[in-house]
């Protein structure tokens, strides 16, 4: 027995990763406190109503044109706004796009209600095949006593509708502009395939 079920899922969240260009390095915690770029950011994201706690350092590029590094070296510092959630994203962007010193690396897309969409959809499943296989027993005059194999299958990630790369800088004036889409519904399948055992088949 055979049976496929499909449901739209909806991201409750989004991880925006984006990368600074500053022109003084700092490590760690003094990233998000004393880096002057990273704080204007900071400061223009809290007035939108953006939790300053969801900001997270990912990464530091030092740069320099020696091997001498100081206060004063240029560095690139790869942030993350986790977990931010969707209806505060399109805040996020006008403000991120609006900065020239601001390039928006990837979107990653939190599905949190998915495990139990998932349990839902199996026992769905389930109770489809096992009302199936019971009227199929009486028609056929047999005794269903049990379930002889069971598998159930999802896609094992969510591929498209998980991610989006966009690796493009975007300047002042482009805010509105960004070319990707905001909308990360999509369709999350569940396959069930059901052996049942049977008394009195000949």
């Amino acid at each position: 027995m055979r049976v496929s079920l499909e449901e739209q899922i909806e991201p409750d969240s989004v991880d925006v990763i984006f990368q600074v260009q500053g022109e003084s390095l700092f490590t760690g915690a003094d990233v998000l406190s004393k880096a002057p770029r990273v704080r204007y950011i900071i400061e223009k994201l809290s007035a939108s109503g953006i939790d300053s706690k969801l900001l997270q350092v990912r990464d530091v590029l030092a740069g320099s044109d020696s091997y001498v590094f100081v206060d004063s070296s240029k560095a690139t510092y790869t942030l993350a706004i986790s977990p931010l959630p969707v209806a505060k994203l399109p805040s996020a962007l006008k403000i991120l796009s609006a900065e020239d010193e601001v390039e928006l690396e990837e979107l990653h897309w939190n599905y949190s209600k998915l495990e139990k969409i998932t349990r839902r959809m199996r026992r769905a499943a389930l109770k489809k095949a096992l009302d199936q296989a019971k009227d199929d027993a009486e028609v056929l005059g047999v005794e269903l006593i049990g379930i002889h194999e069971l598998d159930v299958s999802t896609p094992s990630d969510l591929g498209e509708i998980e991610k989006v790369l966009v690796g493009v800088r975007h300047r002042k004036g482009r805010a509105g502009g960004l070319g990707i889409s905001l909308g990360h519904s999509g369709p999350w399948h569940l396959d069930l395939v059901a052996i049942f055992r049977v008394d009195n088949w000949e």
